[in-house]
């Protein structure tokens, strides 16, 4: 009898997969059938203005604990962080702000080059720590109210080696946070931008 035949690590697995420690069973290839739909946007649209609403559409329809989304690119001019596409925020406040690089959780994200969870309410308070008073305020009205995500995943968005900008979505209203697999989700995402 080959190893093949009595290995079920493949099969729990994939059991682990289509239903999930909380017993809610998910769709199997939703994200693999999501990747697609996002590589369709990406390459059906020409302005980003756009493109990057549908594109965090997709992500946040995707992910149960994603209510609202950002992406942030670099501008090098003046060595900061701005928002380029917003899904579930009041936009035009959240263009206004600025990050540095190393300020709230996506100026931590992009100057670590690496990708974060950040899983309670208190962990999203910690990582947002150093905004400044001004950009605090601006995040606060940017999401309507809610002071205080109760959870954020952040991934960078990379080329050739060199960090561009980051991925940001938060869990805002519903109970549970964002998963490992939802990192590596978002990081192969990522790759695609």
């Amino acid at each position: 009898m080959s190893d093949r035949a009595t290995d079920t690590s493949i099969w729990d697995g994939a059991r682990q997969q289509e239903f999930p420690a909380n017993g809610e069973p998910r769709v199997p290839g939703q994200k693999l059938l999501v990747t697609f739909e996002i590589a369709k946007v990406l390459v059906e649209e020409r302005e980003l203005e756009v493109m990057l609403p549908r594109f965090l559409s997709c992500l946040i329809e995707t992910l149960d604990a994603a209510d609202a989304g950002s992406i942030w690119l670099h501008d090098p001019a003046d060595d900061k962080l701005v928002t380029h596409g917003a899904q579930g925020y009041d936009l035009a406040t959240l263009q206004q702000l600025r990050l540095a690089p190393g300020e709230g959780m996506v100026g931590k994200v992009f100057e670590s080059g690496h990708a974060q969870v950040y899983p309670t309410a208190e962990a999203t308070e910690a990582a947002m720590s150093n905004l400044t008073p001004p950009d605090r305020e601006l995040f606060e009205r940017a999401t309507i109210g809610v002071r205080r995500p109760l959870s954020a995943i952040c991934v960078p968005l990379a080329a050739d080696q060199t960090v561009l900008g980051v991925l940001a979505l938060l869990n805002l209203r519903r109970a549970g946070g964002f998963r490992p697999d939802d990192e590596v989700f978002l990081t192969h995402v990522a790759d695609l931008i």
